[in-house]
Parts: C-alpha cells; structure tokens; sequence
C-alpha cells in the first residue's frame, strides 16, 4: 500500500492524490509505531509531515470537496520548462534518478530473500531449539524463572549467529562458528566465550563444553515451528467468539 502513493508521487498530474493516500497510510503506521513501540517513529511522522506540506496547496480545493460540498476548479498545472530539449531532459533525469533508487534496493531485497528462502541449507543446525535438561558444573539447573543460569532457548537463524534465550527471557546475540565436520560449535561475545561439542540425532541435540571456568552439558529438542499459532490456526472468514478470550 506505501508503494502506490510513492509512484503516485512521482508525476505533477498525480501528486496530490499522492499525498492524500500517503497521508492516509502513514498516519495508520505512525499510530501502530507508537502503539506498539516500534523504533522508528520520527521518521514516519516525517513522511506524514512531508505528505501534509505537498497537500498544503490543494488545502482550500480538497476542503471543498470532502467537507464543505462545493465546486471545485481544476488545478493548474504549470510548465516549468517550454523547449522540449529541457523536457526530455528533465523527464531522463526522473527516470535515472528513480531507477539509480529503485533497482538498488530491488537486488538488495532479492538478495535477501534468496538468503533468507535457502537458510534451512546454508545455516547448520538451523532452527529453534528448546532446552529440556541444562547440566552445570555437575549440577541439574531447574527451569526457574529466577535462575538466570539456565537457558530455555538456542536459536540458529542467521549466518554465524546465534541468539540464546535465557529462562528469564534475556536474549543474548552470539557469533558463532559451527564445524559440521569436527560437530563443534565456537560462540563468542566480546569477553565471553563457550565452546562445546555436539551431536545431532534428528530433532535432538545434545550439547557438552565449556563456558569460561564452567563446564555445561545440555540436551535440547528442536522446536516444530507449525507449532506457531499464526502457521497452526489458519484463517477463518467466521469467528463465533474472540480468539484472544
């Protein structure tokens, strides 16, 4: 929905509906962005402020039409250049302008995509995995919610990262270095480090190393991401009752 007004915007002819509908869809976003404590807030109230300051000229036509039903003239739009030498010039300058913008970004987010679409090849042991039995130094670590000792989550999602959860839901970013071959793993955090062997039976995973003077084994199971209620619940046009009660 942003994607239209932007290419609306993008011609003289279009801009005011450009405008209208940016300011429409961002003003919805900004209220999302507060709502949820999204972080980037200024600069969507900036797109609503720019959008506002386009629709300034159209103020007194678009009052007219939507509140006080009265005729409206046409806009005129003015030619800022006569000679066509100057026209084809500026409407090149447009077009190398906005594709020097647009194909960047369209290779970039392919790029991603094609990244994120082969993570499941390209990540070893790629996927959520939820700690059943954490062992330190010896000791079985209970999964109290107190005891920022224990982990509750390992996650392999990216390219030489790994993000640990701990049962009091602290999450920690690693980078990491997996050898399939050898079935260790290296992860590293400024002055932290752990290294541990593994051994990976189909959705199992079990874990045996050091972290700093600690010695640390852990089983895991990999967590079936179906499970997830937005994958698991599907769609239904009819709810009898709210699904959230």
């Amino acid at each position: 929905m942003e994607l239209i007004p932007a290419v609306l915007l993008l011609f003289r002819k279009t801009t005011t509906l450009g405008a209208l509908i940016s300011t429409v869809v961002m003003v919805h976003v900004v209220v999302m962005n507060f709502s949820y404590d999204i972080p980037v807030k200024l600069f969507s109230i900036h797109i609503v402020l720019f959008s506002l300051f386009l629709l300034a000229p159209d103020g007194k036509r678009l009052l007219n039409v939507f509140l006080l039903n009265r005729q409206t003239p046409t806009a005129e739009i003015q030619q800022v250049f006569s000679e066509k030498k100057h026209i084809y010039g500026v409407l090149i300058f447009k077009v190398i302008f906005v594709a020097s913008i647009v194909i960047p970004q369209t290779i970039n987010t392919w790029n991603w995509y094609k990244q994120m679409e082969n993570r499941p090849e390209t990540v070893p042991l790629y996927g959520i995995w939820e700690v059943e039995e954490f062992i330190l130094n010896g000791e079985t670590v209970s999964p109290i919610l107190t005891d920022d000792r224990r982990w509750r989550y390992l996650i392999f999602e990216h390219p030489g990262r790994a993000t640990l959860i701990r049962i009091n839901e602290e999450r920690i970013h690693y980078n990491v270095q997996v050898d399939s071959i050898d079935q260790t793993i290296a992860m590293n955090l400024q002055n932290e480090s752990k290294f541990f062997s593994f051994e990976e039976t189909g959705n199992r995973l079990k874990l045996n190393g050091e972290a700093q003077d600690d010695s640390i084994s852990v089983q895991l199971t990999k967590f079936d991401t179906n499970n997830f209620r937005l994958l698991s619940r599907g769609f239904n046009w009819i709810n009898e009752f709210p699904y959230n009660r």
